[in-house]
């Protein structure tokens, strides 16, 4: 007598079922290894971020370091010029006169002041005052 297969072995719904069943064990077992990749990958975005905001942060800065310097050589060349058209050979000999009777005239450019080392100068005028102030009481 030849034995028939049984109808739940052969069908392909049973074999589909068994399948599912295989790979519903295989998901369960491996489970963390996808939690691993996805943390990792998480992880590795986060640093991306990171230097991403940080590299941004530098490039803001130099290039307020540039402008501040670029302002600095544009005002050191307007001086220079102004300098130079202010002593042309045309108004040398004004200046040095002006500057030569300022001199004579002002009794030697104001009080005269002795440097302390540890507050400073100190000046005629700075002593007189000091006299004139009532006292603290």
């Amino acid at each position: 007598m030849k034995r028939l297969p049984k109808a739940s072995e052969s069908s392909p719904r049973s074999r589909a079922l068994r399948r599912s069943v295989s790979r519903s064990r295989a998901r369960r077992d491996s489970g963390g290894a996808v939690m691993f990749i996805v943390v990792v990958t998480l992880g590795l975005l986060a640093a991306m971020g990171v230097y991403g905001l940080s590299a941004a942060q530098a490039d803001v800065r130099a290039a307020g370091h540039m402008r501040e310097a670029l302002q600095a050589q544009k005002a050191g060349e307007h001086a220079l010029t102004m300098a130079a058209e202010t002593l042309n050979p045309e108004n040398a000999g004004p200046l040095v006169a002006t500057m030569s009777s300022a001199g004579r005239t002002a009794g030697g450019g104001g009080p005269r002041c002795r440097r302390r080392a540890s507050r400073g100068p100190r000046c005629s005028r700075t002593r007189s005052a000091r006299r004139a102030r009532p006292a603290r009481p």
